[in-house]
C-alpha cells in the first residue's frame, strides 16, 4: 500500500513493520490462497509405468486405486517428487512455460498446501500432516474432534464416513479448510530448536497416521506462489538477502503508489522492472479486473463464444503490441492494453 517499505524476501512479500523494525510477510487474503496457488502434483491423476510419489518408508499404506490404506496400526505416508526425468528432486517454482534459464536449486518452496479425503475407520483415529522446511518443521494433528497445532486446537465438524481436507502453511502460517468451511488461520509458534538453512533441500510433506483400515484418497499438493527477489532493473537500493543470499531491493512506495504484482514468469514482470516502477501510479489503476481470458489461442474465444452465446462484448482479434510479444516480455511498453 501506500507509503509501505517493501522488500520481497524468501519468495514472499514483506513490508517493513515500523515498530519492530523487521520485515513481515504481507499475506494473501484467504479467499485468494487457492486460487493463486500451483498443483505441485494431483494424485487422482497417476501416470502409468512411474513410480507412486507416495509411498510408505514402513510399509504401513497400501496403494489403492484412489487412494491409501492404513494396513497397520500406524504408519506413515511421504511425498517424493519427481522431476520430469523420473528422479528425485526438490519442489521449486518451475513452470511448465518457464526457459531454462533460471538457476537450479535458487527458487525452492517452502510453503505447501495438501488437499485430501480422510475416512477414518473408527472414531479414535487420526492423522499428523507434517511440513519440514530447512528453517523448521510445522506439524498439525487431526482427529475425528478437533485439529491442533502446539497449544491451539479448533473444533471440527462431525465426520461420518469421510471429510474432504485442506490444510496448509502459506504466509507464515497454518490454514486449514473443513468441507470448504474455512477453520482459521493460526501463527505457528518459533521452534526452540535452532535450524541450519540447507540451500539444497526443498519442502517436506508426511502424514502419519493412526487406526488400521482408515483411508486417504484424493490427494492433491499445492504450492504458494514464490516471489522472486531479483532486482535488475530496479532503481532502488540493492542489497543481499541476510538468509538467502539473493540480490534483492528495498523501497518506500509513494503515497499514491501501489506495488503491482506479475504472475512471476520469465516474461511477466512485476511493478519494480516497469518504465516508471517499482510503483505503480494509482491514476495508472483503471479498475477491478473482473475476468481474466487468454490470448494464447485465438480459436479458444471462438470456441468459447459459440458455447455461451452472450460474449458480445469479447473480441476475439488481439489489438495493438500484444501481436507481436517481444523477447524483453511483456513489461509496461509492450502491454499496455
Amino acid at each position: 500500500l501506500p507509503g509501505e517499505t517493501i522488500s520481497v524476501r524468501n519468495g514472499e512479500i514483506t513490508r517493513l513493520d515500523t515498530k519492530t523494525g523487521e520485515f513481515e510477510i504481507c499475506p494473501k487474503p484467504i479467499e485468494q490462497v487457492i486460487e493463486s496457488s500451483r498443483v505441485v502434483y494431483d494424485d487422482r491423476y497417476r501416470a502409468p509405468n512411474i513410480p507412486l510419489r507416495w509411498r510408505s518408508p514402513d510399509d504401513s499404506w497400501q496403494a489403492e486405486t484412489s487412494g491409501y490404506r492404513l494396513m497397520k496400526s500406524e504408519g506413515q505416508l511421504t511425498y517424493y517428487h519427481l522431476g520430469p526425468s523420473g528422479r528425485p528432486e526438490s519442489i521449486a517454482d518451475d513452470e511448465p512455460f518457464l526457459f531454462p534459464s533460471t538457476a537450479a536449486g535458487n527458487n525452492l518452496v517452502h510453503d505447501a498446501i495438501l488437499e485430501l479425503t480422510w475416512r477414518p475407520a473408527h472414531a479414535d483415529c487420526e492423522m499428523i500432516i507434517n511440513i519440514t522446511n530447512p528453517f523448521s518443521q510445522r506439524t498439525l494433528r487431526v482427529t475425528t474432534k478437533e485439529a491442533s497445532i502446539g497449544t491451539t486446537s479448533i473444533k471440527l465438524l462431525p465426520i461420518s464416513s469421510s471429510s474432504r481436507f485442506r490444510w496448509g502453511y502459506v504466509d507464515g502460517a497454518w490454514l486449514g479448510w473443513q468441507d470448504d468451511r474455512f477453520l482459521g488461520r493460526w501463527i505457528d509458534p518459533p521452534s526452540d530448536s535452532p535450524t541450519t538453512y540447507d540451500p539444497s533441500a526443498g519442502i517436506q510433506v508426511s502424514i502419519a497416521g493412526a487406526g488400521q483400515g482408515s483411508r486417504l484418497t484424493d490427494l492433491v499438493l499445492r504450492r504458494d506462489l514464490h516471489y522472486r527477489a531479483y532486482a535488475w532493473e530496479v532503481s532502488a537500493p540493492i542489497s543481499t538477502d541476510p538468509i538467502w543470499g539473493e540480490s534483492t531491493s528495498v523501497w518506500t512506495l509513494g503515497p499514491d503508489e501501489f506495488l503491482a504484482l506479475g504472475d512471476n514468469t520469465t516474461k511477466s514482470r512485476d511493478s519494480r522492472h516497469w518504465q516508471h516502477g517499482p510503483g505503480l501510479p494509482a491514476r495508472l489503476i483503471l479498475g477491478k479486473v473482473v475476468a481474466r481470458l487468454s490470448t494464447a489461442q485465438q480459436e479458444w474465444f471462438h470456441r468459447l463464444a459459440s458455447g455461451t452465446g452472450d460474449l458480445g462484448t469479447v473480441r476475439t482479434k488481439p489489438t495493438g503490441p500484444m501481436e507481436k510479444p517481444t523477447a524483453r516480455g511483456n513489461d509496461s511498453r509492450n502491454a499496455t492494453r
